[in-house]
């Protein structure tokens, strides 16, 4: 079988990386290595899917080049993302910047891809693992005792940060077959596993903070926000945001992370308040004290590391 255009991977890149070719007239077809098209749309933004946000500047990006990395942003903006939506039939809404799907279930953003998937007769082969491609004049795709070729390929392979849902790297090994330089992967927006072993008590606790990253007693990302601790370790939108900065220096040294609990209050502000109720009531307990400022969990195990 021929198409003018092959995609390798049905996730929202690809499905929309076909719409657009078919939509030129072009024949199309998506290869998923998954037993469906779309599968980890489900899981995005605790099943609402944030379909995107409307702060995108090039300052949000940490790739070596985010000048001219944006300039492929730059030719698909949320505006443009929104009213493609809207044109193959989802209303969307604004949640303090961040956009969903007016239904608030992800499974409608599938639903009307695939609609737009089928009006145009995209071809979707499904289950196709462990595809072979080679090119020569054309690009050949051989997966299930199947071969298919192509003028043009689109790899939207997604990268590795979800191998149950279909991101397993295999995209990267297509690339460097093809002849591609690849540069090592790193994860980013991830929750970050800690040493101590005091997190276990405080499973559970979520508290606005101040999150640090320090390599060598130098500052290098704060972030505040909701902070959510997990047996292993921290975890939030704060945290993801610092998690895409911490890998540059775990390979060279051992950075910390500092952990405001009461960012909003000064040092003397702090202590002024814990003396005056340390004098009022001399013979409470520390922990006590302090669960008039921090979640008792938190305190408790404050003293704990105090001794």
């Amino acid at each position: 079988m021929n198409y003018d255009t092959i995609i390798i991977g049905g996730g929202p890149a690809g499905m929309t990386a076909a719409i657009f070719a078919a939509r030129k007239g072009l024949k199309v077809c998506i290869v998923e290595h998954m037993d469906r098209v779309g599968k980890k749309i489900l899981s995005t933004g605790n099943g609402k899917c944030n379909i995107t946000n409307m702060d995108m500047t090039c300052d949000k990006y940490y790739e070596g080049a985010p000048a001219q990395f944006f300039k492929v942003i730059e030719k698909f903006m949320p505006e443009d993302i929104i009213a493609f939506f809207k044109e193959i039939g989802l209303l969307t809404i604004n949640k303090n910047g961040y956009i969903y799907p007016r239904s608030e279930q992800a499974s409608t953003v599938l639903d009307v891809l695939r609609n737009e998937l089928d009006r145009l007769g995209v071809h979707i082969y499904c289950d196709a693992k462990n595809a072979k491609i080679t090119h020569n004049e054309k690009f050949s795709v051989s997966f299930n005792q199947t071969t298919i070729t192509s003028n043009k390929l689109i790899l939207a392979c997604g990268s590795k940060c979800a191998p149950k849902t279909g991101s397993d790297g295999s995209g990267y090994t297509y690339a460097k077959n093809l002849g591609h330089t690849v540069l090592a992967a790193h994860p980013a927006l991830v929750q970050l596993i800690c040493k101590e072993s005091f997190y276990k008590e405080l499973q559970g606790v979520r508290c606005n903070a101040r999150v640090t990253l320090l390599n060598k007693n130098r500052i290098e990302a704060m972030e505040e926000g909701e902070l959510q601790i997990t047996g292993y370790g921290i975890s939030g939108i704060l945290v993801f945001q610092i998690s895409r900065i911490i890998n540059r220096y775990l390979r060279k040294s051992s950075p910390i992370i500092s952990i405001d609990f009461a960012k909003e209050l000064s040092h003397k502000e702090l202590n002024a308040f814990l003396n005056d109720v340390i004098n009022r009531y001399p013979n409470t307990e520390l922990s006590q004290i302090l669960s008039g400022v921090l979640n008792k969990k938190l305190a408790i195990v404050i003293c704990k590391e105090c001794n």
